[in-house]
């Protein structure tokens, strides 16, 4: 029984991590240039634990099956182990793993989105760009670095409180973005450079391509990325040729779709390798007139 516990982009590309719930093993796997269906059952069960210190996570020891109205991907064990809170700045109590986390050096980023989208965000300086191309940020910019994630917090707010700068991103908005707007990655940095330096009155650091981890074909993030006319919330089919943080880009008879898998996670599937069980449609491609 498959169970998908993780799905991402590192510097190495896309990845998928599925747990074999009877064997009790993990099979972490790069995706891209691979053909397959992914198969999405009703059944949850939990992910895991993440250690915040080493950045390792590892199975549920009893695979706990979740509730079907548990909103977690993780059983309550494993997230008592994990001890994450996001907002920790907004009470509810600090772990001891927290505690010690947030005393590590923190960085403040700038991702950009689109031109109109840029978001102000702070993590670990251990993860780095690995947090940005979790959130799927086309372009980059580290702000600055801190001692602390509570001093790294104080320039969130700061920076967060500019109009026009935002300091979260809905997935569906992140999916609109990437199937409605062109990344220019010269215009992107132009933009970073002189909001960081006009508006943050900082000075900028060097722009960050994070293009270059979502797929290695230049040519599939610079061109059309179709949102499916028949979009399927239980199946994943195609080639993948790239993810942008928890989309991944499906290529089915010379079209690229994008094919959101992050309400996947935590789920039981059936992965089928080199079979093709679903088919995406998409309005016919309007050819020019010169």
């Amino acid at each position: 029984m498959q169970m998908l516990s993780l799905l991402g982009v590192n510097f190495d590309g896309p990845y998928l991590a599925i747990d074999d719930l009877e064997a009790g093993t993990r099979t972490v796997f790069a995706i891209e240039g691979q053909t397959f269906t992914i198969s999405k059952h009703p059944e949850r069960y939990c992910v895991g634990a993440y250690d915040l210190m080493t950045q390792e996570r590892t199975m549920c020891e009893n695979r706990q099956e979740l509730p079907s109205d548990y909103k977690e991907t993780s059983c309550p064990a494993c997230a008592d182990k994990t001890g994450f809170n996001p907002s920790f700045y907004n009470g509810g109590g600090i772990s001891a793993q927290q505690r010690a986390y947030n005393d590590t050096p923190h960085i403040v980023y700038l991702a950009y989105f689109s031109p109109r989208h840029l978001k102000v965000g702070i993590t670990s300086a251990a993860r780095g760009e690995l947090r940005l191309l979790e959130q799927g940020a086309r372009s980059a910019m580290i702000l600055k670095e801190c001692a602390t994630a509570y001093a790294a917090r104080e320039w969130e707010a700061k920076l967060c409180s500019i109009p026009g700068i935002y300091e979260s991103l809905r997935a569906s908005e992140k999916y609109r973005l990437l199937t409605s707007e062109a990344h220019d990655p010269a215009e992107a940095a132009a933009l970073m450079r002189r909001t960081v330096r006009e508006t943050f009155s900082m000075d900028p650091t060097d722009p960050i391509n994070l293009d270059r981890y979502y797929s290695r074909d230049a040519s599939v993030l610079s061109c059309a990325i179709n949102e499916p006319d028949n979009p399927s919330d239980a199946m994943v089919a195609g080639t993948c040729v790239g993810m942008v943080g928890t989309i991944a880009l499906m290529e089915q008879q010379g079209r690229v779709y994008a094919v959101s898998l992050k309400d996947y996670v935590a789920h039981r599937i059936d992965y089928r390798p080199d079979e093709v069980l679903y088919e995406y449609s998409a309005p016919p491609e309007q050819g020019s007139l010169f």
